[in-house]
């Protein structure tokens, strides 16, 4: 969700289970919005996942409900130990926000499974490839019961029992969501593995958000992995130029290189942000090639700045070898400092020095 460009997402910290309360805490008064306003003003999606309820204040939980019936907010709540029912934590059915979830929150948790699609025109499914799921077909998390109004999009199966996967309803004038399953650790790993699970999760957030969810996933899905290459292709750049600085090369054109690339970068994500995903595509290989390019201009710029460093220490170990071996010669083979010796006391023989 951090690299993508339809995104803009802030973290808290809430699962008591990873986390000491300490910790949490720190993390709320940091980046906790402050009044009902700032949620709605800032924001258009909550994520709730796998976040203990007791982590909150009253009033936090108040503005989630409120921000969603009246300020239009979606709220995303994800399966794991402490969402829905919790296992062995408070449930989240009792307070404000369960009452705008889409679904009831009995406390039991072994709900596993293969997904199985019921709506499949509903645009979080509706696009990805779920034939591909392979082995990362396997889902574990909550049981919970869709409330009536709710509409049931997919199932977790297992033989014949069947238990609701993803689950949502217009509350007010917001959406409501809920995923019973893991997305994340440990039950959430083999999901993990899929190809398109970062698109199914921006998907999600999406259609929460009452945002357009992309049609073209393959398109979507080559931009996200370019500008992803991107990513990683110019911090490599970045932490060579660095590298060759210290050095004391001047890689003048590897910079300018990068900075026509970040140039394109920024067109790139422009474009995708106004859905224009084919030039976006088109653009952001231009920048990645020019990335490349200049990672290579860096490293040639390094290696120079290196091959003088090489003859340096060629010219030092020559230089320390011949004087070495030129005393060693004057001391050890041709001797000149030695004086001739006597007789020696034990064996009475003569030696010459």
């Amino acid at each position: 969700m951090v690299s993508e460009p339809l995104l803009d997402v802030s973290g808290i910290l809430a699962c008591k289970m990873w986390y000491t309360f300490e910790t949490i805490r720190r993390s709320m008064r940091v980046y906790m919005p402050r009044t009902w306003e700032q949620v709605t003003g800032r924001y258009d999606v909550i994520i709730l996942s796998d976040a203990n309820v007791k982590s909150f204040e009253t009033r936090h939980l108040e503005w989630f409900a409120q921000g969603v019936e009246e300020g239009g907010l979606g709220l995303a709540m994800v399966g794991g130990f402490e969402s829905f029912g919790g296992h062995g934590y408070q449930s989240w059915g009792d307070t404000t926000v369960g009452n705008i979830l889409p679904v009831l929150c009995p406390d039991q948790y072994n709900a596993e499974g293969q997904i199985e699609i019921l709506r499949r025109q509903n645009p979080v499914v509706s696009n990805l490839p779920w034939e591909t799921l392979g082995s990362s077909d396997y889902f574990g998390g909550n049981i919970v019961i869709p409330k009536e109004g709710s509409e049931l999009v997919a199932n977790m199966r297992t033989g014949s029992k069947r238990y609701p996967l993803l689950v949502w309803w217009d509350a007010g004038e917001g959406r409501s969501f809920a995923m019973a399953a893991d997305w994340t650790p440990a039950a959430g790993t083999a999901f993990m593995r899929w190809e398109y699970y970062g698109d199914f999760c921006v998907n999600l957030v999406l259609f929460t958000g009452m945002a357009e969810v992309p049609g073209d996933i393959e398109l979507v899905h080559s931009v996200r992995d370019v500008l992803r290459q991107c990513v990683q292709t110019s911090n490599y750049l970045y932490a060579t130029i660095d590298f060759a600085e210290r050095f004391g090369a001047s890689p003048r054109q590897p910079e300018e290189t990068a900075l026509e690339a970040r140039e394109l970068i920024q067109q790139a994500r422009a474009l995708y942000l106004g859905y224009e995903f084919e030039s976006a595509h088109s653009t952001a290989l231009q920048a990645l090639n020019r990335f490349e390019r200049g990672l290579e201009e860096a490293l040639q710029a390094r290696e120079t700045a290196l091959y003088w460093i090489y003859v340096i220490e060629y010219l030092v170990v020559t230089g320390t070898c011949m004087i070495s071996g030129t005393v060693i010669y004057m001391l050890m083979i041709r001797r000149r400092l030695y004086r001739p010796s006597e007789l020696t006391r034990l064996s009475g023989r003569r030696y010459s020095r």
